[in-house]
């Protein structure tokens, strides 16, 4: 007997894709496409076998009827495939976004934490950027140094500045900030084209001094101001004969005269001021105290260090009516430069000396051997007063009788006896007790200066001085002797002196760091208040009338 042959096939196992879990008959077979990338996704593509492998059963017609949906299913494939591989880029791009902003955070918070470190640097290099670039010849004709201003008299001051070209028909007009809508306040230097002399209202000119072909000096006075109260100033300059004007510079100072000073009337009538005759329209005499000063000495070659302070003062204080800098502005007096980028740079960058005139006395490095001081006062020694406050400023680098009867001369005048205080300021100490060892003992540095002590102080004493400031000595002392108060403020970037070389038994505060001092004049009383260069205090007092 026959056996009939058995045209049943064995069931194929369901696929085990999620999306199809449907069982395939033994008509067709499956192609598995693997879209995933972890291979775990897979899809199920029915496909007819060859034809002669197919069984005609009418119970396969309903799934013939399937196969031209085939393409269809292939294109959904695609797109699902377009959508993972999408997905699977979307997801590799928020992770590197994700890092990225992670990094960016990380790089800014850094910044942050290494700002104080950095900007100092980057001020500095500034600096010498820009001077490099001036005398290279990079830039335009324009200023170099900002102008800053100098006390030269009770109702004077000198304003000197610096461009990198010859300046035409250069002009300073400075007038009462409080009354500048009249044009009779107005003052102006103006240049002669024929001669460069320059003349003002009351006789003063512009001066200049060409250096070199990218140091060109300019200097002139302001004043005599009329009164107290806020001025402006302005710098223009014309580089072609069109009458256009092109401002290089304008700032603003206070000015505070004595209440016994002369109210002095605006232009207008010469005879008035130059006969001391009262004039007929004055201005109010009020002031409004306290006046501030910041008082420094001795940064030298500490560009690092002064910058520093500097950035330091602006920062945790008001900002000053005046600037006392006992001298030693740079380390060598005839290095360009160094004016340039150690002294001019640092007092323009926090807009100090272009505001509040300088009380300067020349030290031994910044000292002229020909006594021209091209970026300074000329003035060797001279007086004047702020308010109520007597202000002498000595020269130690002058061994000279002059200066003896100068001074003599001075302590007796109505203007020192009526002042409230009398304040003296000279670089050299009359009493130095730190100092290299080995030049002060050896190479006669202990002598430098000596006539300060031996001639100066007993007139000190005689006409009542109250308070000698000095820099020289590179930290920080305080003492008292026959009643008069004696600092040393040379702590501004110079290297510090730790050694001892005397005793004058008069100190009672010694600081070996680097300092500033605030000054607080009031009606009857001088506030002094030392930082150091992390603000801290280290030394107080006050002189009280």
């Amino acid at each position: 007997m026959s056996s009939t042959p058995n045209t049943q096939t064995s069931q194929t196992p369901p696929s085990s894709s999620p999306h199809n879990n449907k069982q395939l008959t033994p008509h067709h077979c499956s192609l598995e496409i693997s879209i995933a990338a972890n291979n775990n996704i897979k899809e199920t593509l029915p496909l007819p076998q060859s034809s002669s492998n197919i069984n005609h059963d009418q119970t396969t017609t309903p799934l013939l009827t399937s196969i031209p949906s085939t393409k269809t299913t292939l294109n959904q494939q695609l797109v699902h495939l377009f959508r993972l591989t999408t997905l699977r880029s979307c997801r590799k791009l928020k992770r590197i976004l994700s890092l990225m902003i992670l990094f960016s955070i990380l790089a800014f918070a850094l910044f942050l934490l290494t700002w104080p470190i950095l900007h100092p640097r980057v001020t500095l290099f500034t600096f010498k950027f820009r001077n490099y670039l001036h005398n290279e010849g990079y830039l335009g004709c324009s200023l170099r140094k900002q102008p800053i201003l100098f006390m030269v008299d009770t109702d004077r001051l000198l304003a000197v500045w610096e461009s990198n070209c010859i300046l035409n028909n250069v002009k300073l007009r400075w007038y009462l900030s409080s009354n500048d809508n009249s044009k009779k306040n107005i003052k102006d230097t103006e240049e002669n084209n024929d001669n460069k002399s320059e003349r003002n209202l009351y006789g003063g000119g512009i001066s200049e001094t060409i250096l070199d072909s990218t140091h060109n000096v300019y200097k002139t006075t302001i004043g005599p101001v009329p009164a107290s109260g806020t001025y402006t100033y302005e710098i223009t300059y014309s580089p072609i004969d069109d009458g256009n004007e092109i401002l290089l510079a304008r700032y603003s100072f206070s000015f505070f005269l004595p209440s016994t000073h002369l109210s002095l009337q605006f232009p207008g009538n010469q005879t008035d001021i130059h006969s001391n005759k009262p004039a007929t329209d004055t201005l109010s005499q009020s002031i409004n105290y306290p006046i501030r000063i910041l008082a420094i000495s001795d940064n030298q070659f500490g560009l690092s260090i002064f910058n520093h302070l500097l950035d330091g003062v602006v920062k945790r204080h008001p900002p000053p009516n005046f600037i006392i800098h006992a001298g030693d502005a740079v380390q060598d007096y005839d290095r360009l430069q160094q004016w340039q980028t150690d002294f001019y740079d640092p007092l323009t960058h926090y807009h100090l000396a272009q505001n509040a005139p300088l009380i300067y006395a020349h030290g031994n490095h910044d000292f002229d051997p020909s006594l021209e001081y091209p970026y300074t006062s000329s003035q060797l020694w001279h007086a004047f007063t702020i308010a109520n406050t007597r202000w002498i400023v000595l020269d130690s680098n002058m061994d000279d009788v002059l200066q003896d009867k100068w001074l003599l001369s001075e302590l007796q005048s109505r203007e020192s006896r009526e002042a409230m205080f009398r304040v003296v300021v000279v670089h050299i100490p009359p009493f130095i007790e730190f100092w290299d060892p080995d030049t002060w003992h050896n190479k006669g540095e202990k002598h430098w200066g000596e006539f300060v002590r031996l001639r100066f102080v007993p007139l000190f004493q005689e006409f009542g001085v109250d308070l000698v400031i000095s820099g020289h000595q590179h930290n920080y002392q305080r003492g008292n002797l026959n009643g008069i108060t004696y600092t040393i403020i040379g702590g501004a970037g110079g290297e510090l002196d730790y050694q001892r070389v005397e005793d004058w038994h008069i100190y009672d505060t010694v600081q070996k760091t680097y300092h500033y001092v605030t000054i607080e004049i009031w009606d009857r009383m001088l506030k002094w208040v030392a930082y150091n260069i992390d603000g801290l205090v280290i030394d107080k007092f006050d002189l009280q009338k």
